[in-house]
């Protein structure tokens, strides 16, 4: 079973060239979690790091890397709200920068989210979206919107941009917004690489995190 993926990127408010100035305290920090859709919470690492997030002194994000509530099996055609158990869940984490005013949440779906890739998946995932929008509203806290693939960006400091990538899109079997019948920017798998290398090479003297569900490169 998957367990909670939990990390911390201390980022500089400097270029990356200079982010070897150890002694200047973060202009940034970034905080990556994952993995919290199957088997119970783990409450006391949420709570520590709710702990962690009230201690900060300067601005910082948080952002969950998919696998976020179990969808799997929760997207009947008459279903179309979150049950209980995963508005629990969501709300929870949606908690750990509630009422924090230099923190913001962000969160990208996995596997998990699109139904366990299931036939349901692009409705399920669209749910989700919906739900964690409504609790954080003004925001776009959901990434990258509507089932797109992305690549989707958010500035979240004048040195920071993170650059949010749909993976599960890409491998699900079934129903996904692709070209010709999209509202999607990106059309073609070819598209979105062009708009990724494009917001590559246009990112100069900043800290860019490329952030999905899946790996960019894995021998697994």
């Amino acid at each position: 079973m998957p367990k909670l993926f939990l990390a911390a990127l201390a980022l500089l408010g400097l270029a990356p060239s200079l982010l070897s100035a150890q002694a200047t305290p973060p202009a940034h920090t970034v905080f990556l979690l994952g993995n919290t859709a199957e088997g119970e919470l783990p409450t006391a690492r949420l709570q520590a790091l709710h702990q962690t997030l009230e201690r900060q002194t300067t601005p910082f994000t948080v952002v969950h890397l998919g696998d976020i509530v179990a969808n799997e099996g929760l997207a009947a055609k008459k279903d179309t709200v979150l049950s209980q158990v995963e508005k629990g869940r969501a709300d929870a984490l949606i908690a750990l920068v509630k009422g924090l005013p230099l923190g913001k949440i962000y969160f990208l779906p996995g596997d998990k989210d699109w139904a366990n890739s299931g036939r349901n998946g692009l409705k399920a995932v669209r749910r989700l979206e919906k739900y964690i929008e409504k609790q954080l509203p003004g925001q776009n806290a959901f990434l990258p919107t509507n089932g797109c693939p992305g690549p989707e960006v958010v500035d979240v400091a004048p040195l920071v941009r993170l650059v949010a990538i749909n993976s599960p899109w890409f491998t699900h079997p079934y129903d996904r917004p692709e070209a010709p019948d999209t509202d999607c920017k990106t059309l073609t798998q070819e598209e979105f690489r062009e708009q990724l290398q494009d917001i590559i090479d246009d990112t100069k003297g900043k800290n860019l995190l490329l952030l999905g569900h899946h790996p960019v490169i894995t021998n697994g």
